[in-house]
């Protein structure tokens, strides 16, 4: 009986380490409604590219690399309005899109890693949260919900966050900026492609990124487990 409550608290101990509790974790950088400005042009990266009216910017965060942890992003907010020549609200411009790049040279990189369309009309999403400072520039927080699906960022790394409405000459997202003075990057649309990454150092744009970080168990630790158990059965069957 000793052995047996012996092997069942290895057991437990081993499936403990390979279940480890998600530690959440936030990307915050507060929005400036004092600037003089009120922040950047950002069209939809995938409906205003080559031959289009489109300027789309990405903003960098970091997500410090562990070894044996990944990261999981459950939901994306960004600070910045609608300008349309009327409704302020990013519903206003309709469907919406959130891009993540990788880290290419201290820029964006090429193509996106992760992509995803969106109406920020829907209840909930996007509240008002300031007039700004600049008559009839209002600025709405607006978060979308990953936590059904969350996007998986293995170890962590540097990565860009785009963010852009549908954008034309009378419809673009205007993203807020930050008073974290982080780097941005630009590029707009030319004849038959998107004209390259420009980076805008020292102005930080406004988002929120959540998630959690989960352990990854190591390799022997999983063996051990594996081998316990099957072992536990055998003993419970003689």
């Amino acid at each position: 009986m000793k052995k047996l409550t012996t092997s069942l608290v290895i057991v437990g101990a081993c499936l403990t380490a390979i279940t480890q509790a998600a530690t959440p974790f936030t990307v915050t950088q507060a929005p400036d409604f004092a600037t003089s400005a009120p922040g950047v042009i950002s069209d939809s990266y995938a409906l205003n590219g080559p031959g289009g009216q489109g300027f789309t910017s990405a903003d960098r965060f970091d997500l410090i690399p562990s070894a044996g942890t990944t990261y999981y992003i459950t939901s994306i907010t960004t600070y910045g309005f609608g300008f349309d020549g009327g409704t302020m609200s990013p519903a206003s411009l309709g469907a919406m899109e959130i891009n993540i790049f990788g880290n290419s040279g201290a820029l964006p990189g090429a193509t996106p890693i992760f992509n995803l369309m969106y109406n920020p009309g829907a209840a909930t999403e996007s509240t008002h949260v300031s007039n700004g400072n600049i008559a009839g520039f209002d600025s709405y927080k607006t978060t979308y919900d990953l936590s059904a699906t969350p996007i998986n960022m293995g170890a962590g790394g540097t990565f860009w966050l785009n963010v852009g409405g549908t954008g034309s000459s009378a419809a673009s997202y205007i993203w807020n900026y930050s008073s974290v003075m982080n780097d941005n990057a630009f590029r707009s649309a030319q004849a038959t492609m998107w004209g390259p990454w420009t980076s805008s150092a020292g102005a930080g744009l406004a988002f929120e990124i959540g998630g959690y970080t989960e352990a990854v168990p190591e390799p022997a630790t999983l063996a051990l487990g594996l081998l316990i158990i099957p072992a536990l059965r055998k003993r419970k069957q003689g």
